[in-house]
């Protein structure tokens, strides 16, 4: 369910070189050019923004994508700091059933995903 405060840690694949760290409130955390997967995420009321909460030591970005190599259907820029919640615009349409691919340009902590 896309509508409610997803974990990062719940995810249906990933790449090779990604961690999760803490217990209870946990994150996954990402290098450049690392990437996770959700399947099957139900679209089935549109999408007009995604809220992410994730932190960065030196600033990063997340592409989400329906597919690994396609078009973003949101990028969201993580600032250098600590844990922050980011909320940005849907630019891309999406509906019905789709897997979502979440790809890092740079080290970051990702903690929880959302869309509205």
């Amino acid at each position: 369910n896309p509508y409610v405060v997803n974990q990062a840690e719940a995810m249906s694949n990933q790449s090779k070189d990604i961690s999760v760290s803490g217990l209870g409130d946990t994150t996954v955390n990402f290098k450049k050019g690392s990437w996770m997967k959700v399947s099957g995420v139900d679209f089935s009321k549109g999408a007009k923004t995604l809220t992410i909460k994730a932190s960065s030591t030196s600033g990063a970005a997340v592409k989400v994508c329906t597919k690994l190599t396609g078009d973003a259907v949101a990028y969201a820029e993580i600032p250098a700091g600590g844990m922050t919640e980011i909320s940005v615009p849907v630019t891309g349409s999406i509906s019905g059933s789709s897997d979502l691919y979440f790809l890092f340009s740079g080290d970051a902590a990702f903690d929880t995903w959302s869309f509205s």
